[in-house]
């Protein structure tokens, strides 16, 4: 299982190919949270989100001949942006298969990396599939997205940023969708502060940890709905389920609706840009999901910030009506 020496053994690794995101101090929803909010922005890495540390990790970890072979991830975008910038910054090439209804600003960014995509299916399985029949065929190293020891200890950097630049944080939350970044999140976090508490926020179309840790097991769901893509799997990776059960206090899940809401508070109250993905944090301080941290600091984490414009100014328009709702309350 994940350990804190293979974070901080990432942390010397990606060092200099990663931004130390700042932490942000959003005191304008402290009263209706009821504890002190930060924000850890990673929307803010040069690709819009985490995916670039884990990716990163890996990819300075191949030998010289898996270099040469190339390599191939399965990604809805972020993850597939994270690993193109790392394969054109090492000079490895890179293959990424993506959902067929994977947002056009993030096949287009990948694809401006250097990357080659591949459109297939749309639930996670069906492209995870797809990229180990693919792996098989050409060779390539398979550089999954949240069930690889490498990319989880790089996407738990950003934890040891947060307590790094304050200290007295005693809660995190993150968004959940294959795991990995809660994964990384929790093991570093909690390595380093035992005490800390660790929140995980799923959509509620696609709740499948959740729905994992009441059935004592990892789930399969038959569907995955919800305007957050980057969350859209439909399964509980068996890989990170034990992790997740043993080192994440809460898994909580939020509607649409909220995560609307979020992004336009993201947008008003911190002039930040967020996806859908990115926004499950402050979903569920919006919706009342976190009272149970009262009086605490508490790091909301911000996954990614890439998204189509056309569904973001429609997002804004029905959060601010969302949150205007929520503050009234």
């Amino acid at each position: 299982m994940l350990e804190l020496q293979d974070i901080l053994a990432a942390r010397g690794r990606i060092r200099n190919y990663i931004q130390h995101t700042p932490l942000l101090r959003l005191s304008a929803l402290d009263k209706l949270a009821g504890f002190e909010v930060y924000v850890k922005p990673e929307n803010l890495q040069s690709t819009g989100s985490f995916k670039l540390r884990g990716a990163s990790n890996k990819l300075l970890s191949l030998s010289e001949d898996e270099k040469k072979r190339g390599v191939i991830a399965a990604s809805s975008g972020n993850h597939a942006q994270g690993v193109a910038a790392a394969a054109a910054r090492l000079g490895v090439d890179a293959l990424i298969v993506m959902p067929k209804d994977a947002p056009a600003l993030k096949v287009a960014g990948t694809k401006a990396l250097g990357a080659k995509v591949v459109m297939h299916g749309l639930l996670s399985s069906e492209r995870e599939a797809r990229m180990s029949e693919l792996a098989a065929e050409q060779g390539r190293v398979i550089v999954h997205p949240y069930a690889d020891e490498l990319v989880k200890a790089g996407q738990g950097t950003a934890a040891l940023e947060i307590l790094e630049d304050e200290p007295k944080i005693s809660a995190i939350v993150a968004p959940v969708g294959g795991g990995g970044l809660i994964s990384g999140l929790a093991t570093a976090a909690k390595g380093q502060k035992p005490s800390l508490t660790m929140v995980g926020v799923e959509p509620t179309g696609a709740s499948r940890y959740k729905q994992s840790r009441l059935a004592g097991q990892p789930l399969t769901i038959e569907t995955a709905h919800t305007i957050a893509d980057g969350t859209r799997g439909n399964y509980a990776a068996p890989a990170n389920f034990p992790l997740i059960e043993e080192r994440v206090d809460e898994l909580v899940d939020v509607e649409d609706e909220m995560l609307q809401a979020a992004i336009y508070a993201y947008a008003k109250l911190a002039k930040l840009v967020v996806e859908p993905s990115g926004a499950l944090s402050l979903a569920a301080l919006l919706s009342g999901r976190l009272g149970f941290l009262r009086g605490q600091k508490v790091c909301l984490v911000i996954s990614g910030g890439n998204l189509d414009f056309t569904l973001y100014a429609k997002w804004l328009a029905e959060g601010e009506k969302n949150l205007a709702l929520i503050m009234n309350h």
